[in-house]
């Protein structure tokens, strides 16, 4: 795999593979061109894009000559690039299942007979991925000397493989929420009922992802904790940590982890202290809904542009809930008694974003949260959220 983001890989970083005689591998493979008109080809590709999502991932040039192995020019190739990649991307979508998420795909100018065309195919999470087309199925995976297709005993691992995942992300997210709880936390916090919400990229999950803590710094703009408009922010041993208020003086209101892995963990303030006799805390339900949905915006525009594909697992849970309970504007609905909270801690259902076009901005991941909040109002004896329209669309008054 060429060792850049995709978007930053440039003519001189493919002329580079041929200077420094970069062989295909488990990793990359070349192609002088990409037919895909004859079922033979169409085969060939699949082979190839499977073979990368169920080994390690890895990236497919278009428009490289190679000899045994090795590349030897970079002509580039001919034609309707974006013919093509519908193409590419209807051929996948048609004959690999199940689908594979985070293919991106990418043309790179300046080559004698066009552009030289790269494809990126992360490790998937959900496979093995199985070709089936003209009424044969196969699975293929890669080595050192490039694709294969599995046998019996690396199809029965891969499947057990991909079973372990979903168990390791709420084995870590328990792990973490308990370590909060027990105030083993980046900053330390003070003491009221608390959200917890963490995005858990798969492939954190089952790849060694280690960002750039330069490259993270980058977008600490985007980083900040929730409900809070300034804060601090620093290196750890984790990766980088914003935080409100002074760590170093007096307990921290918020704060938002991001690990050098890609796994972001964000706590904050979960309900308001009423101070009058008789009267309980109470969650803000219009506000703190409205934040959480801004801060999972920024932080997935920040995963995005640190080039760590989807899917991601979206936990959202809760401390210190026991007797709380929702805080709402009467008049906007009937009334009702509040029913406090009858547990302490509050895990709530988990949301899987499966590619980042469905959460584009803030309505999109509104309506992908709805099921989160209208377990809390459940929670607090309500059907569903009321920050929402009977259609699941998010109130913009």
């Amino acid at each position: 795999m060429i060792s850049k983001h995709l978007n930053d890989i440039i003519k001189t970083d493919i002329e580079s593979l041929i200077s420094n005689g970069v062989r295909e591998g488990r990793d990359i493979d070349y192609k002088r061109q990409l037919i895909i008109n004859t079922d033979g080809e169409k085969k060939e590709v699949l082979a190839d894009i499977s073979s990368f999502a169920n080994a390690g991932g890895g990236d497919l040039v278009i428009g490289i000559e190679e000899a045994d192995g090795v590349p030897v020019k970079a002509d580039g190739i001919k034609g309707d690039m974006d013919a093509l990649k519908l193409q590419i991307e209807s051929c996948i979508r048609d004959s690999i299942q199940p689908r594979i998420p985070g293919i991106k795909i990418k043309t790179i100018e300046g080559f004698l007979n066009g552009p030289v065309l790269v494809i990126r195919i992360p490790k998937s999470w959900n496979g093995p991925h199985i070709v089936s087309f003209k009424n044969s199925s196969r699975f293929f995976t890669r080595n050192s000397a490039g694709k294969y297709q599995m046998d019996v005993t690396e199809i029965k691992s891969a499947f057990l493989k991909s079973e372990e995942i979903p168990e390791k992300i709420r084995r870590f997210r328990d792990d973490r929420l308990g370590k909060i709880i027990a105030g083993e936390t980046p900053v330390k916090l003070c003491e009221a009922s608390r959200i917890v919400l963490h995005l858990l990229p798969i492939n954190s999950f089952t790849n060694e992802i280690g960002l750039n803590i330069t490259d993270i710094e980058k977008h600490s703009a985007k980083l900040g904790p929730p409900s809070v408009s300034v804060w601090n922010q620093r290196i750890n041993l984790d990766g980088f940590v914003t935080f409100a208020g002074n760590c170093m003086k007096k307990d921290s209101l918020s704060y938002c982890q991001i690990y050098r892995s890609g796994k972001i963990e964000s706590v904050y303030i979960g309900a308001n202290s009423v101070s009058e006799p008789g009267i309980v805390p109470c969650i803000p339900s219009k506000y703190y809904e409205e934040k959480t949905i801004k801060a999972v915006n920024s932080y997935l525009e920040v995963l995005k542009s640190l080039e760590i594909s989807c899917p991601i697992a979206v936990f959202i849970s809760m401390t210190g809930t026991l007797g709380v309970t929702m805080g709402f504007d009467s008049s906007r609905m009937f009334y009702r008694d509040p029913t406090p909270i009858d547990r302490d801690i509050l895990i709530l259902p988990d949301i899987l974003i499966q590619d980042y076009s469905t959460v584009a901005d803030f309505y999109g991941i509104a309506k992908t949260l709805r099921p989160i909040f209208d377990s809390v109002w459940n929670a607090c004896g309500f059907p569903r959220s009321f920050n929402y329209e009977e259609n699941g669309e998010w109130r913009k008054e």
